[in-house]
């Protein structure tokens, strides 16, 4: 990280030069800069509304919830796609053979995930 100083107040012969940092700014640089990252955007706050801003401790609830959520989307729709796919090719390769070991995997697994859909 660069962290840039006043030279005015830090230029004299004696070295090293011993810097007080403001770790408050510096924090809260990083903190836009790792919203701007993971792509959380500014809230569209209508007109004559108050919005209280990021605080400059870490991410928001909010925020972390939009991050998971977007995230699940994005998968969602990954394996979407790769199971159509996967469902397009079976349908033009009829005679495909799949190991026992994987058949009696996802067959385990569907009927975990059936289990659970009974349950609750």
């Amino acid at each position: 990280m660069v962290y840039n100083v006043d030279p005015k107040a830090y230029n004299t012969s004696e070295l090293p030069v011993k810097v007080e940092v403001d770790m408050v700014r510096v924090m809260e640089v990083f903190l836009a800069q790792l919203r701007l990252l993971f792509g959380i955007p500014q809230p569209q706050v209508p007109p004559k509304c108050l919005f209280s801003g990021p605080k400059s401790e870490g991410l928001m609830t909010w925020e972390l919830d939009r991050l998971l959520w977007a995230r699940s989307v994005e998968n969602l729709a990954t394996a979407t796609t790769t199971l159509t796919s996967l469902a397009q090719l079976l349908g033009k390769i009829s005679n495909i053979v799949i190991k026992d070991d994987v058949a009696s995997e996802v067959s385990g697994q569907r009927m975990d995930s059936v289990a659970q859909d009974w349950n609750g």
